[in-house]
């Protein structure tokens, strides 16, 4: 692959794209060329330890094929095979790495710089909305399937201060947007930007807040009160409650959604205008970082729940 130079560029282009987005449609070119000509190739053997639990992350790891462990003391082990970006989430929450990854097999695969990605995260908004859309999909898909396993998914619930009988003013929807998981990484001027666009809706017990199939132009936090949410195939009821953005990771994504919700109890919320979060997303890259790293946190919650009821997990 080395001696031919056409050869070598369109398996690193099928690399990144394979890997992080699935596709490669309607990302500039110039973000494809930048991240393939940053890549450094290396070559896997059966038993070597790619990182270690504890070690910095500074890079991030692309692979085609092959298959890597993941262990932790004292947790079920996640195994990962065919096409993975390993190590991305811990470079967006800026942690050290969580667990080992081990090589299962034989493989060539391909990494990036830490600092590198970020750079071209903050420098291509399609290439960072592509991220978040496809990172809340995941964690949405994967919502579901615990759901249909009988168990409550992993939801990242904000503590409130005590709210006030009248509407919030734009001081207390800061602070309430300030408690947010998904956006607590967020400057304070971006969230007061925020909070002067967001709205506020009540809603009596019975009423929609949501109907199946409809495109969604607002993504809901609930203030107080609880919210049914549910979808018809696979038939899924969640219930969302004070602190939760209503039907978690799958609010993130675009189109219409399968799902319908009604207010259980008398209910307060605020709303976030689709344009208005993208517009902001695209301007505040602090934004951008902070509900990748949500979704990153939310999603390991999930593989954990899932590997640790069944003694561990193979990810295809």
């Amino acid at each position: 692959m080395a001696d031919d130079p056409r050869l070598a560029r369109l398996t690193r282009e099928l690399f990144f794209v394979a890997a992080t987005l699935g596709s490669g449609d309607g990302l500039p070119a110039w973000v494809v060329d930048r991240v393939t000509s940053l890549f450094d190739e290396m070559g896997v053997v059966e038993g070597q330890v790619i990182f270690a639990a504890g070690d910095p992350a500074d890079y991030i790891y692309f692979m085609a094929n092959g298959r890597v462990s993941l262990t932790k003391e004292g947790a079920a082990p996640w195994q990962y095979e065919g096409r993975w970006a390993l190590g991305m989430f811990e470079v967006i929450l800026d942690r050290p790495r969580a667990r080992t990854a081990t090589a299962l097999s034989s493989f060539r695969m391909m990494r990036l710089r830490a600092d590198a990605w970020l750079d071209i995260l903050e420098d291509s908004f399609l290439l960072g909305r592509a991220s978040l859309e496809r990172s809340a999909r995941t964690v949405a898909v994967l919502a579901e399937e615990l759901s249909q396993r009988g168990l409550v998914p992993a939801t990242m619930v904000a503590s409130f201060m005590p709210l006030p009988r009248g509407k919030l003013n734009l001081i207390e929807r800061l602070a309430v947007l300030y408690e947010l998981v998904h956006l607590r990484g967020s400057g304070v001027q971006t969230l007061a930007e925020l909070a002067a666009v967001v709205e506020e809706f009540t809603f009596d017990p019975g009423d929609t807040i949501m109907e199946a199939g409809v495109p969604k132009d607002k993504t809901f936090v609930v203030l107080s009160g609880e919210v049914d949410a549910s979808r018809a195939d696979p038939a899924i009821t969640r219930t969302f409650g004070p602190g939760t953005v209503l039907l978690g990771a799958a609010a993130f994504g675009d189109g219409p959604l399968p799902w319908e919700a009604h207010a259980r109890t008398a209910t307060r919320a605020l709303a976030i205008r689709h344009d208005d979060w993208l517009n902001l997303l695209e301007e505040h890259f602090d934004m951008l970082r902070s509900a990748l790293g949500a979704m990153a946190m939310q999603r390991d919650r999930m593989v954990e729940q899932m590997a640790a009821q069944s003694g561990g997990l193979v990810l295809r």
